[in-house]
């Protein structure tokens, strides 16, 4: 089943309405597109007013597991 919320559904207590996000990624090219984040020709990236769309994403460096799944998130953007 598709992890679409940060808890487990067989949590007590975890019941928390979020909205889901179907896998599309062609509604986001056309977000990003809406948004002013264009490709730059021949590339991959994109880019607004000359500066390159960039993520941070930040996990606690002292957790191996949290490391792990940082890097395999890491890895699904590229």
């Amino acid at each position: 089943s598709v992890a679409d919320t940060l808890m487990a559904k067989n949590v007590p207590y975890s019941k928390v309405e979020v909205p889901v996000y179907h896998y599309d990624p062609q509604k986001a090219r056309e977000l990003l597109d809406a948004a002013g984040w264009l490709t730059v020709p021949g590339s991959p990236v994109r880019e607004k007013a000359g500066k390159p769309l960039a993520l941070l994403f930040s996990y606690n460096v002292n957790n191996s597991a949290e490391k792990d799944i940082a890097e395999l998130i890491q890895d699904d953007f590229k």
